[in-house]
This record gives C-alpha cells, structure tokens and sequence, in this order.
C-alpha cells in the first residue's frame, strides 16, 4: 500500500504499514500497488508499472503545487523524468492521466489516514482522536490536491462524474475509519452519524478555503470541531 508522508509530500512503500492496517475493505486497484500488475508479467511489467505510478506521483506532486490549471501533461513528464512518448504510452491525453489520478489519489488519502492513526498510543480512542487524525489527513497535500480536481470539476462535465463515482468510496471508507477512532460507545450514539457529518464537511469547507484564512486558524478550528462531539456517548 502507498504510505504518504504528510509533512514532505513524499510518497514511499512500506510494507511494514501494510501488516497493521485495520482491515477496512479497501481495496486499491492495481495502479496504486507496487509491484504487481495487472497482467502480473515479467520484468518489463514491473517496470511499466513502475513508471506507470511515478507518473501518477508527479500528477498528484504538481495538482498541490500549482493547481489543475497548470499541472499539464508536460508538467508531469518533466516531474517525472520520463520523455514524451514514454507519457503516452501510459496515458494517451491529459484526460486519461487525471482519470487515473483519481484513483491513486483515493488509496493515497486513505493510507495517509491510516499513518496519521498508526502514530497513536496503542488503544488511543474518542472522538478529539478522531478528529486528530481526520484533519491530519483533509489538510495533507495528497488531500489538497484531490480539492483541486473537486474545485476544477465545477466547470468540466467529464471529471465531475469521475469524481462522482469514486469521491462516495472514499468518503465511506473515511468515515468507517473515524468511526473505529471514536470507539465503539460513541459510535452507538444515535447523534453520531450526524455530528460525524457535520465535522468532516467542516473540515473539508475548510480545507477549500485554507489559503484565505489568518495564521493559527486550523488549531482554533479543531478545537471547535472537537467541541462538537463532545456529550456524544455519555
């Protein structure tokens, strides 16, 4: 599984991480797992895949550095390192290269969810935990960067119904996460579901509008959002 360093927006595999996940059914398609793919062939498979993910990388690298308006195919070729045509062997246009982005980008937010949890005291529940780990997660580039597909998906038809496939995968497997977080009192809570709602769509608000906001706000914010859980379970 693709582990994503939340500080350096450096992406590696580690398959220690992979051993003491939670099994959540997730279930990443092939782009996103190093090493295998999906005809399972040979060195030169590999190797395809290989270059296959760097790419994939350097797209996810370029939507957080310089936004969907700029992260062209040539920006991801010259990130990547790889010449022209090595590009459209994997990805024919632009289009096809940001579809599978999408996909990347939804086993990477969810693997940098599942860090953030790992770095916790072993039995480490509730719900400030909770929200801890959720914004350590809606606030990383590799999440950055999947705001900006949604901010580009306002005005391009294709990429809105690619995102609406996929976005309610990802979203579920967030919030079956946060709900092993809280702990299995809280998440009993009849009030639960709703104030998980409204806690994660306020981070994600958040998050679109991070760039406008003063210094210090996110610490204001999570201990806001921490409040509103607060009485759940009791």
């Amino acid at each position: 599984m693709l582990a994503y360093d939340l500080v350096t927006t450096d992406y590696k595999f580690d398959e220690a991480r992979e051993s003491r996940m939670p099994s959540t059914g997730w279930a990443p398609g092939p782009d996103t797992q190093p090493g295998t793919t999906s005809n399972g062939g040979g060195k030169r498979a590999e190797q395809r895949a290989a270059t296959r993910r760097r790419l994939l990388d350097a797209t996810i690298e370029s939507l957080y550095e310089l936004g969907y308006a700029r992260t062209t195919t040539l920006e991801v070729q010259a990130r990547a390192g790889v010449s022209r045509g090595t590009l459209l062997h994997q990805f024919g246009s632009r289009t096809e290269l940001v579809m599978a982005a999408i996909d990347h980008l939804g086993a990477a937010r969810y693997a940098a969810m599942h860090e953030q949890a790992l770095r916790l005291p072993r039995g480490a529940t509730g719900f400030d935990v909770a929200v801890e780990v959720a914004a350590g997660m809606i606030f990383a580039p590799i999440s950055i960067a999947a705001l900006e597909l949604w901010n580009a998906s306002r005005t391009d038809d294709d990429l809105a119904e690619a995102l609406r496939r996929h976005e309610p995968m990802v979203i579920a497997r967030m919030a079956e996460l946060f709900g092993l977080l809280v702990g299995p009192e809280i998440a009993a809570d009849p009030r639960y579901p709703a104030v998980r709602e409204t806690v994660l769509w306020a981070m994600v608000g958040s998050a679109l509008g991070r760039h406008l906001r003063p210094e210090g706000w996110l610490e204001q914010e999570t201990e806001l959002w921490k409040i509103v859980g607060r009485g759940l379970g009791a």
